[in-house]
């Protein structure tokens, strides 16, 4: 047979008992212990580490994923602003040529010159087609 025993006396319970039943408040699910009063706090609370260590794995994986999507947010927003200033840089240098040629045809520059500015100009284009690539990668990772 068996005896339902409810006792404060933590001594009496080591010593008689060789099983423990848990009522969990919230559930009210019942979970069984076996050994005495002693034993149940080690295993009652070596469940609880488990637990607590589960949850904390658990909120490192949430923060991994939050600062993921902030980076690659970021690395999003850095490359579309890349984009822009290479724009507007391609638009100056193409000004600088235009201007480059013209004092060319009156005489004030060397054809050297007019070179020179075509070159900053191509680099710039160069500079501005890979900024480009590289926003339309950073996108393509925001959307997998």
């Amino acid at each position: 047979g068996a005896v339902v025993t409810v006792s404060h006396d933590r001594a009496f319970l080591d010593r008689c008992v060789r099983r423990v039943v848990e009522v969990v408040e919230p559930t009210h699910e019942v979970r069984e212990y076996a050994g005495g009063w002693t034993d149940y706090i080690a295993q009652r609370d070596q469940a609880r580490a488990g637990v607590d260590a589960a949850q904390a794995e658990l909120i490192g994986a949430e923060q991994n994923l939050v600062l993921e999507v902030v980076t690659v947010f970021m690395d999003v927003r850095r490359a579309e602003r890349e984009v822009e200033i290479r724009e507007r840089n391609v638009n100056a240098l193409g000004q600088q040529v235009k201007a480059a040629r013209d004092r060319f045809d009156v005489g004030d520059v060397t054809r050297t010159d007019v070179a020179q500015a075509e070159s900053r100009e191509a680099a710039s284009k160069a500079e501005f087609a890979a900024a480009t690539s590289r926003r339309a990668r950073m996108r393509g990772t925001c959307r997998s």
